[in-house]
């Protein structure tokens, strides 16, 4: 998985890590854990910038996490007291 990730930034650099973290953010998949060092990795070892990549990363995951914010919008927050256990918990307070 590394060296289809390595591939995948040599050769779309910036565009694959926005995409990387737009997806890690809205699947999950694959984890920053495992982007973010090797993109560290990369800038200092190819001499690119590294702000461009950390502003890039962060628009990624900032885009992702909307998805996520926009269907929380739309469903609401009452089919969480359908589940029992969200309901205890907010009955006690």
């Amino acid at each position: 998985m590394l060296d289809i990730l390595n591939q995948f930034f040599l050769n779309d650099g910036l565009w694959a890590l926005f995409v990387l973290m737009f997806l890690n953010m809205a699947i999950f998949i694959p984890p920053s854990e495992i982007i973010l060092p090797m993109v560290g990795f990369l800038s200092y070892t190819s001499g690119a910038y590294l702000i461009l990549a950390i502003i890039v990363a962060t628009i990624g995951n900032l885009l992702g996490t909307y998805i996520w914010y926009f269907i929380g919008r739309r469903i609401g927050y009452h089919w969480i007291f359908k589940f029992k256990y969200f309901r205890k918990k907010f009955d006690q307070n």
